[in-house]
């Protein structure tokens, strides 16, 4: 593997492992959003408009889909306590 793959490895595989720690504090959604937030913004280098759209419309459709569909609802982290967040059904 040459410099360059080792760097273009870490850029994606480094950014993973970070949100899957800050998913287990701040929640998957507070998670996918930092995480597409660096990885469109500053790996893939894509526009302000684009990464920001991206950023905040993927966890607010994970949490819309999460809420009509899905009997098992995805980790909001502290944000459930703060916001009062205690949704039990549809």
């Amino acid at each position: 593997m040459t410099g360059e793959e080792g760097r273009r490895l870490l850029s994606f595989a480094l950014p993973i492992v970070v949100f899957v720690g800050v998913a287990m504090v701040l929640g998957i959604y507070v998670a996918s959003a930092l995480y597409l937030l660096f990885t469109v913004g500053f790996v893939a280098r894509h526009r302000l408009p684009v990464t920001v759209g991206v950023s905040l419309g993927f966890p607010l459709v994970l949490f819309v889909c999460s809420r009509s569909r899905s009997a098992r609802r995805c980790s909001k982290g502290p944000l459930e306590a703060v916001f009062g967040w205690y949704w039990t059904h549809c």
